[in-house]
């Protein structure tokens, strides 16, 4: 049974949901849990303890409606900024984040050019415009928006130009040397030729993980290791042991370390990025000493309770945080799991117990921003958590020194680490590679999280009490719940067709009801003018995120309408990561610079290509498709592209890439009986297509328009929306709705258009 000292972080977290959440699914869930605690210690729990559940439940609710403000004082109307930086900068893509706290106490994001970097505590005035941080605009998309609330932030600035001025303070002289570290660790990564290296020591030693490039954060989070990339317990108690160790050797008592250690590590958690998992554990290495110098007794439960409660005063949005989350739970479930722990009849039996704990632990977690899990996750922690504490983090601690104290050392074991990294991560590539280790599972829902939290829960206290059949039905019940979280979409009866925003670009994802097949329509491409300008393109930053999400590993058919970049330049970035079994081109081959790239992936990947024309069908069940074109005698590639008539569900789809009026005119002739209910409107909506006579033709009854946002085109055409408009037909447009889902029934005639912003 939990102790009744546990009761105080679970009252504490449910005060802080209700007032960030109100009556939500999670506050609901975690009140009732507290509730429950409560009536279980019902026996034990005195008066005087009810009491102070009581008022610390009024006042974190209390404090978190102060510290988390709804309501901005600035209107956006000002060019100029004026405050003091109150976080590190963060450099990403030659532009650095940073935040400013202002004369009203209010704080802004800021971004600027990576020249312009201030550094911590500096008072600035900057010229720029604010801006509202933008809605979410993709299904299952990253609300940074609500991020920002939740810190109190509420508009968005972009520095043209700043002035500043140092101000000294103990935090900022910490967070420079902080810094100056990190660019020593940068400069030593270029200059032998190894930014990764460089990018993990900098995670390890600092707490930075933004310059860990994205395929090895992703390789990290698959194989179920990125934990030991956070800055956490390990890293702390190595440290703390090296001071000790040093100290003692320079003839002080074991006392006077202690000592030096507590004041030690504020400064540490300010070095290491003040990462909740640093604070958490830095502060619990801290009430452990202090109570040793005071002869008193305090346990880990104690002290992780009372951590936990402190860090939700300090700020609350940090029950966001996913190192919060994970750090927290993994310790709370070690500390409780001493029974278990202390069974294990041998070292290699501990480790194993502490990684399926925490694994376990962790697992809803990972779904939850993950969606999916691996196989090798279990077997690779326990080579990876001896291989990081023994090897990795020592070195890495003594590079960091060795660059400032003497750098021949520090080039030494920077190569050393340089080769173990490098052959650790080929390993870790490769059996990424394997997919048949990886299940993807897609969006979990909220209620599938709690009941596998409950399963998991009820799964520790059996293992507690050795009770083997209890274990063995909760281990079943774990397994049936997540195989019916796979079999869903194979189940279901209604099918999807998704019109993704992808900028001005194209990419519509097809899902056949019973997961019978999976089409994508495009891939978008990387534009280089306007607001659309990113280093990722749209299938790194919304295509796949989009089919993780969905648990889609593999596309049965990549139909490319044409060879234009806004419609196939991700197609590398998609078959680089998704299964492709093939490949539709409009007949004529690919043959300009792009195509021919795109044609060495497809090789390289072996994904067969066919080139369609006018005529060709197939059917998959009751669902039936048509190409109405090309006829492979177009001038143009516009023209030339791929017009695809489905009808699934009983409901008539009709898919025109970049087709202008001399295809339309065709088809307007070839085909009298072109009545459709859904257009995927041509050419982003521009005035040289869906002309008068074609849109009376087909009179569509629903009208999606892939455009991007202030595009320099002027897309889509005030005449092309006025004729849809007399026509009837229900307009949505990405720039305006962001992804747009319209589901369709396999036992019905029946849409249901769902824009994630209406």
């Amino acid at each position: 049974m939990l102790k009744s000292s546990y009761l105080f972080p679970f009252v504490a977290l449910s005060a802080a949901l209700w007032s960030m959440e109100g009556s939500s699914f999670w506050t609901i869930i975690f009140t009732g849990a507290t509730f429950f605690l409560v009536f279980l210690q019902r026996k034990t729990i005195s008066k005087k303890q009810l009491l102070l559940l009581f008022i610390l439940f009024i006042s974190m609710f209390f404090w978190c409606e102060h510290k988390v403000s709804d309501t901005s004082l600035l209107t956006g109307e000002d060019s100029i900024l004026y405050g003091t930086v109150v976080s590190a900068p963060v450099s990403h893509n030659d532009r650095s984040g940073f935040q400013i706290e202002g004369m009203n106490n209010e704080r802004v994001q800021v971004y600027s050019n990576d020249a312009l970097k201030p550094t911590y505590g500096d008072v600035c005035t900057l010229k720029g415009t604010y801006e509202q941080p933008s809605p979410v605009y993709h299904i299952n998309g990253f609300d940074f928006g609500s991020y920002l609330k939740r810190q109190s932030v509420h508009w968005l600035f972009y520095a043209d130009e700043l002035i500043c001025r140092p101000s000294s303070s103990l935090k900022g002289t910490v967070l420079n040397f902080r810094a100056k570290g990190i660019r020593a660790l940068d400069q030593m990564g270029n200059e032998n030729g190894d930014p990764h290296t460089a990018a993990i020591l900098q995670a390890l030693v600092y707490g930075e993980r933004s310059n860990i490039s994205d395929e090895h954060r992703e390789a990290y989070q698959i194989i179920g290791v990125s934990h030991l990339l956070a800055v956490s317990g390990l890293h702390v108690g190595l440290v703390v042991f090296m001071v000790i160790f040093f100290i003692l050797r320079l003839g002080l008592t074991k006392e006077t370390s202690l000592t030096i250690v507590v004041f030690l590590l504020p400064l540490y958690m300010l070095l290491a990025g003040g990462a909740p998992s640093v604070v958490r554990a830095s502060l619990m290495v801290m009430f452990a000493i202090i109570a040793f110098k005071t002869m008193k007794k305090v346990s880990s439960g104690h002290s992780i309770s009372v951590v936990f409660i402190v860090l939700l005063f300090i700020g609350p949005n940090v029950i966001y945080h996913l190192g919060f989350q994970l750090s927290f739970l993994t310790s709370f479930v070690l500390i409780r799991s001493g029974k278990i722990l202390m069974r294990a009849t041998s070292a290699l039996g501990l480790v194993f117990r502490v990684t399926l704990l925490a694994q376990l632990a962790s697992l809803p977690i990972i779904l939850h921003h993950f969606y999916e899990f691996s196989l090798l996750s279990l077997p690779f922690n326990l080579f990876f958590i001896p291989y990081i504490s023994f090897v990795v983090l020592p070195l890495s601690i003594v590079t960091s020194f060795s660059l400032v104290l003497f750098p021949p050392i520090g080039n030494f074991t920077f190569s050393l680490l340089s080769y173990t990294l490098t052959w650790s991560h080929s390993l870790m590539f490769y059996l990424n590679d394997a997919s048949v280790f990886r299940i993807l599972f897609g969006k979990v829902s909220s209620i599938t999280i709690a009941v596998l939290l409950l399963l998991i829960v009820f799964f520790f206290f059996s293992w507690e009490r050795g009770s083997s059949r209890h274990m063995a039905f909760c281990s079943a019940s774990i397994v049936i719940v997540l195989s019916l979280q796979l079999m869903a979409p194979y189940i279901s009866s209604h099918g999807k067709v998704t019109m993704l925003d992808v900028g001005q670009g194209d990419a519509i994802l097809i899902e056949l009801p019973k997961r019978e097949k999976v089409y994508l329509i495009d891939t978008g491409g990387l534009p280089n003018w306007g607001d659309e300008q990113q280093r990722r393109g749209p299938g790194e930053r919304v295509i796949l995120p989009h089919l993780a999400s969905k648990g889609i590993k593999q596309i049965d058919k990549l139909i490319l309408t044409h060879g234009h970049s806004d419609h196939i330049g991700e197609t590398c970035a998609i078959i680089d990561r998704v299964h492709v079994k093939r490949v539709l081109y409009p007949v004529g081959g690919m043959k300009n610079e792009l195509e021919m790239e795109v044609e060495k992936c497809l090789d390289d990947a072996n994904v067969p290509v066919l080139e369609v024309h006018e005529g060709m069908t197939w059917s998959v069940g009751k669902s039936t498709f048509r190409i109405l074109s090309p006829t492979g005698r177009e001038d143009s590639e516009n023209e030339r592209s791929i017009v695809l008539k489905a009808n699934m569900g009983g409901v008539r789809w009709l898919f025109t890439g970049d087709i202008e009026r001399e295809t339309e005119q065709r088809l307007v002739k070839e085909y009298p009986n072109l009545n459709v209910d859904v257009l995927k409107v041509a050419h982003h909506g521009s005035v040289s297509s869906s002309s008068q006579e074609f849109i009376t033709h087909v009179t569509p009854t629903i009208s999606l328009i892939p455009v991007g946002r202030k595009n320099r085109h002027g897309h889509p055409g005030l005449e092309v929306i006025e004729r849809l408009n007399d026509q009837g037909a229900e307009i949505y447009r990405t720039d305006e709705n962001g992804d747009i889902e319209v589901k369709f029934y396999l036992d019905r005639r029946s849409l249901e258009v769902r824009p994630v912003v209406d």
